[in-house]
């Protein structure tokens, strides 16, 4: 591994920055240049290039004087942070990929939200295309209930909550020193993952209420564009490693939980919803689906084109509605669209018992094709 670090290297800075970078030379000269927009008395830039073959070094030379710069052999994603952290002065860390990029907010968030309790900072990412403009679209907006999500983390297990990926957190070294290093073997992939599952057990989660990052679309993300049905398999085993480390970390705080219903059935549930469909929804037809933007459904459900209840102007989840009449409301346009079906997933039950005059339009106006544990498939009856 060899360390090149700038002449004028700061002892203490409030934040540093960690570029984790695998063969994005096409991206990571804008993650570097977004961070050092700030002051380097405060801000410092480690990049860590995990064993590139493309031009990622040459990009990176340009450089050397400005930022620490790692260079190692190929070890993967949990290798890479670990690298980082191990030269880190700063009392927030954040874990930047090389295909995103920093705001110029991303300081004063820190600033503001930073507290001894606090484990993570986060946001809402907006979304930018390769070239890297805004397309108007965000990211799911993360869970911000600190009790809530160590409750669900302590009886519901890994992706229970909503989080940002990697570039939309900052760290307090105060937990990363409590939890690192981050396994290697079982994070090679994902290592944000493990941080973002394990931090509500040491601490406060704060929502900034303006972005610290974007996040590049570009189609070659991983797992990019790829629902919770197209990655059942990736998911179980990154499920069950994640599971391990919740495991273990509760333990070591001496936090009660009980793991025997995590994922209960997830994926059978998955199976079921897909039969179900296939049985009682033609190839052809449109239907809206009721999931919370839990499935990462971007714009058909097993080849038929869906329509969130409440969709914003890129036809995104727009979040629940305000009430059950502008639920209705809502409803009645897409039947006068000609759009009948109805489908609601198991997570979403919740809609049903909170939003009183949707389950009476349901009742009334829809026939009910299929019900069981996991999903409700619904016809208006004028169809």
């Amino acid at each position: 591994m060899k360390v090149t670090t700038p002449p004028h290297s700061h002892e203490s800075p409030l934040v540093s920055v960690i570029i984790d970078n695998y063969n994005y030379d096409r991206f990571v000269a804008a993650a570097v240049e977004s961070a050092l927009q700030f002051d380097p008395q405060q801000v410092e830039v480690i990049v860590v290039d995990d064993g590139s073959t493309d031009d990622s070094k040459g990009v990176l030379s340009k450089f050397t004087d400005q930022v620490q710069l790692i260079l190692k052999q190929n070890g993967g994603q949990a290798s890479a942070f670990n690298a980082g952290l191990d030269v880190a002065k700063g009392d927030w860390i954040i874990f930047l990929d090389a295909d995103d990029m920093l705001t110029e907010h991303t300081l004063e968030i820190v600033k503001q939200c930073m507290a001894s309790d606090v484990s993570k900072i986060t946001w809402k990412m907006p979304i930018i295309n390769p070239v890297g403009k805004r397309t108007g679209q965000t990211l799911r907006v993360p869970d911000d209930d600190s009790k809530m999500l160590l409750d669900r983390l302590r009886y519901q297990g890994p992706h229970s909550f909503a989080c940002s990926p990697t570039s939309g957190n900052v760290w307090s070294r105060q937990f990363l020193e409590k939890v690192r290093p981050i396994p290697e073997g079982a994070f090679r992939r994902g290592a944000d993952g493990y941080l973002l599952h394990i931090s509500p057990i040491y601490g406060r989660t704060v929502v900034a209420a303006q972005p610290g990052s974007v996040y590049r679309k570009h189609g070659s993300n991983f797992l990019a564009g790829k629902n919770e049905f197209e990655i059942r398999d990736v998911l179980r085993d990154r499920f069950e490693r994640t599971a391990g480390a919740i495991r273990t970390h509760l333990k070591r705080r001496s936090l009660q939980f009980d793991w025997s219903d995590w994922g209960h059935d997830h994926w059978d549930r998955l199976d079921d919803i897909e039969q179900a469909i296939n049985e009682h929804v033609p190839q052809d037809a449109e239907v809206v689906l009721i999931d919370d933007d839990t499935m990462n459904v971007r714009t058909s459900l097993l080849g038929r084109p869906r329509h969130y209840l409440l969709a914003d102007e890129n036809q995104c989840f727009a979040g629940p509605p305000a009430d059950g009449d502008q639920a209705v409301e809502q409803l009645r346009e897409y039947n006068q669209r000609g759009i009948k079906h109805v489908v609601i997933v198991w997570y979403c039950y919740w809609w049903l018992d909170h939003y009183a005059a949707l389950q009476q339009e349901l009742a009334n106006a829809y026939a009910e094709l299929y019900r069981d544990a996991s999903v409700l498939i619904c016809k208006h009856t004028s169809g």
